[in-house]
């Protein structure tokens, strides 16, 4: 009893002493009475609290003294929520008070799960940026909770207000990589390799390392490999760059000639400069780059003719190139391929034909025996048009080389100019088998043997205009016609011919051929059975021969019943004949889908040409477009029934009418795929491209996954001159099916125009050894691979 009658009077007078400084206004003396009040007796708290907050009200003079006094009173209380709320609003007042700022550092656990806690944090930091401890307990917690972006922004507002340092640009830096921030993460890094450039050139070699990184920091890697004098292993990130982000071509390219003004004419810099021009398909640049390795570090002329050669592969005309490759074949002494570099230049810039035969007469003053230096002179007197001397020229090389591919093409030309057109084109076929990719020499042999035709077809004209009943001339005519390309003449000339018993059954096959070419593939098969009928059941390779013909019309014509029967006959009595069985097995491998609802394709029947034909085509339509039909089977089937109709109405030259069934199949079922496909065929065979590419989108729109949809695009495409989008097209057709043999067709024809002859001829080889329409392949090998 005695000890809380104690306590109660110890309560009293820490009450008294309490009221008497509270009374004074030394609010800070007695809030140290308070507190002990609250520590005996924590119900008192409240009442204590709310005395301070009304003389806040009533004393605004002492705002300071009773904020920091309400602090004490809630950290006796214990309140986590009231004391952050508390410390905030002091930091309106003192933002640097010590004892403010210390007690924030100390705070324990718990206040750390209070959301109340960041906002009072970054209150005071946002006022006392150089308080680093401040800045650690708040990035610290901002990144515990995943917010790299608002450490972000904290350290960011830190360097703007001129507080930083080593530790922190290390600790920005990972964070801005960390949000893929590159661009600002490099220029950091510079910023920090002022002083630790080593120190950022591992932190930048370790991230290297893990790949994917960034090409902003590559190139700051690479400055300072240039500026620690490491300039192999500097290139060596700018090719990084260059090879994973293409794009950076330009910087990269800035970058490298910076490099050279430290490291002038560095050979590995020069290398990758002109591999980037070359990129950028700036040639010029890119040899002379090449140059001033040749020039000034020759050990490096073989690296240097590879990259040349590439260059020429690329750009066959590029002069420069080819210029700089001759000098290093000679200055190797390997005066054959010097002088062949030499040769092409004549053909590339016939002007500097004088400045080149004076280097082909040095050589051979010291070298008589280098034919490579001849052919120089041999060229020469081409370009001067001096053809005797060329071919006399030519003659004598050929006979210490007798397939000498420059001396051929030489006399070729040579006869060419003599028009000397029947041994012009001997020649030039012999130079194409020697050099068979050689387009200009395609085009000399096409030339040669085009006036040789053109004479032999002026001969026979004349000889027919004296007796018009000689037929076996009328069929020779026919067949010169044909081989000039003149369809319409040849079958004028065949259909005269028949009349001839010695010619009839040739004469009718040639017309099959005619029409055919000429997408008539009915009157084609009609023709070909006319020509099995003559031939003796003796004569077996006879009527193999008509009968695959035939069986390839009907194939063309979209009739594989009866395709199937010809090619069945033919394997009966042959099964190795050409190459019937594959035929076979492709014919029978084809759904109900792809042959119950015709296709038609569409094809450029003559190289570089705009004659269009069309033929039958697989329609394979995906299996999701099939089943979603199989619920329609009367609107299906009147739908199939007219655009089946229509299709067999085109190919039989009878357009008009099968435009009516098409807009009949459109009207019975609108997603009838296959119908805006060959309503597209039919305006592109009228000339409509406009029209042709609204249905094409539309079927396109309809089944994506319709091959022969992008096929007929691809040709739209070409039409137009657009041969990049067109090859695009085509691609994306033989993807979805590699057998479209008329879309391996038109792809060649693009691959020549952009002269890559080799995958130009094996695309036209696939045609002719398993299209339906191989003479369109056979037409432009003509003069290809004679």
């Amino acid at each position: 009893m005695a000890v809380d009658l104690l306590a109660q009077d110890y309560l009293q007078e820490l009450r008294d002493s309490a009221d008497k400084y509270f009374a004074q206004n030394y609010f800070l003396q007695a809030v140290a009475y308070d507190e002990q009040l609250i520590k005996y007796n924590p119900a008192l708290a409240p009442g204590l609290i709310l005395k301070y907050q009304t003389a806040q009200l009533l004393t605004p003079q002492f705002k300071k003294e009773l904020h920091q006094a309400l602090l004490k009173l809630y950290l006796a209380e214990g309140n986590p929520a009231d004391i952050l709320e508390e410390i905030s609003d002091y930091l309106e007042i003192d933002p640097f008070d010590q004892q403010v700022i210390n007690l924030l550092l100390k705070l324990d656990y718990d206040y750390k799960q209070n959301p109340q806690l960041i906002p009072v944090l970054a209150k005071a930091v946002r006022r006392n940026y150089h308080n680093h401890s401040l800045l650690k307990i708040l990035s610290g917690l901002y990144l515990e909770q995943g917010d790299s972006k608002a450490a972000i922004e904290l350290y960011e507002n830190c360097l703007k207000h001129g507080e930083g340092g080593a530790e922190m640009l290390n600790i920005l830096t990972e964070l801005h990589i960390r949000e893929h921030n590159y661009k600002r993460a490099a220029e950091l890094y510079r910023d920090l390799s002022r002083e630790q450039a080593q120190n950022v050139m591992e932190r930048l070699e370790a991230l290297r390392s893990k790949k994917g990184m960034s090409a902003e920091l590559r190139f700051l890697l690479a400055e300072l490999r240039v500026k620690s004098r490491e300039p192999d292993r500097a290139l060596e990130v700018y090719e990084e760059i260059l090879a994973e982000t293409p794009k950076e071509a330009n910087q990269v390219l800035s970058a490298v000639r910076d490099f050279l003004r430290i490291y002038e004419d560095y050979p590995a810099a020069n290398f990758l400069l002109a591999r980037i021009h070359r990129a950028k398909n700036n040639y010029s640049e890119a040899v002379m780059a090449l140059q001033k390795i040749v020039n000034l570090a020759p050990q490096y002329v073989d690296q240097a003719a590879v990259e040349l050669q590439d260059i020429i592969r690329q750009n066959p005309g590029q002069f420069m190139a080819l210029e700089t490759l001759a000098v290093i074949h000679l200055y190797k002494r390997d005066f054959a391929e010097g002088f062949r570099c030499y040769s092409r230049m004549l053909d590339i810039a016939p002007e500097r034909t004088e400045e080149i035969v004076e280097k082909a007469r040095l050589i051979l003053k010291q070298h008589p025996q280098v034919v490579a230096a001849r052919e120089i002179l041999a060229k020469s007197f081409l370009a001067k048009k001096d053809y005797r001397r060329a071919k006399s020229e030519a003659e004598a090389i050929l006979a210490v080389e007798q397939n000498n591919a420059g001396a051929l093409a030489v006399l070729g030309r040579a006869c060419l100019g003599l028009t000397e057109y029947e041994q012009a084109a001997t020649v030039l076929k012999d130079a194409l088998r020697q050099d068979p990719y050689n387009k200009a020499l395609q085009v000399y042999y096409r030339d040669a043997s085009t006036f040789k035709l053109d004479r032999r077809i002026a001969e026979l004209a004349k000889r027919l205009g004296k007796d018009q009943y000689k037929y076996s001339w009328h069929y020779d005519l026919g067949r010169q016609y044909f081989q000039r390309g003149l369809l319409t003449e040849a079958l004028s000339e065949f259909q005269a011919a028949v009349k001839s018993a010695a010619q009839e059954k040739d004469a009718h096959h040639w017309q099959g051929v005619c029409y055919k070419e000429l997408g008539r593939y009915d009157l084609a098969a009609a023709q070909f059975q006319k020509a099995s009928a003559q031939i003796p059941e003796s004569d077996l390779a006879e009527r193999q021969k008509s009968l695959y013909y035939t069986g390839l019309a009907y194939e063309a014509l979209g009739e594989h019943q009866r395709a199937l029967a010809v090619y069945t006959e033919i394997y009966n009595l042959d099964l190795h004949y050409k190459n019937i069985g594959r035929r076979l097995e492709h014919l029978r491998s084809f759904s109900w889908v792809e042959l119950r609802g015709k296709a038609l394709a569409v094809v450029i029947a003559d190289l570089g040409g705009q004659r269009l034909i069309g033929s039958w085509a697989k329609n394979n339509e995906s299996e999701e477009y099939v089943k979603r039909h199989r619920n329609k089977n009367i609107d299906l089937s009147f739908s199939m029934e007219h655009n089946n109709r229509a299709v067999d109405l085109a190919l039989r030259g009878r357009l008009a009418e099968a435009e009516e069934e098409l807009v009949l199949a459109a009207q019975m079922d609108s997603t009838f795929t296959i119908v805006f496909n060959n309503q597209a065929v039919l305006a592109l065979l009228n000339g409509q491209l406009a029209k042709a590419k609204d249905y094409l989108e539309q079927a396109i729109s309809l089944n994506p996954r319709l091959c022969i949809t992008y096929a007929n695009y691809g040709v739209w495409h070409l039409l137009r001159g657009e041969q990049e989008s067109a090859k695009e097209k085509l691609e994306i057709a033989l993807s979805l099916d590699n057998t479209l043999c008329l879309t391996q067709l038109n792809l060649g024809d693009i691959y020549y125009a952009q002269d890559d002859v080799p995958k130009a001829i094996a695309y036209w080889n696939m045609v002719l050894d398993f299209g339906a329409l191989p003479e369109l392949a056979s037409r432009r090998l003509q003069y290809c691979q004679p």
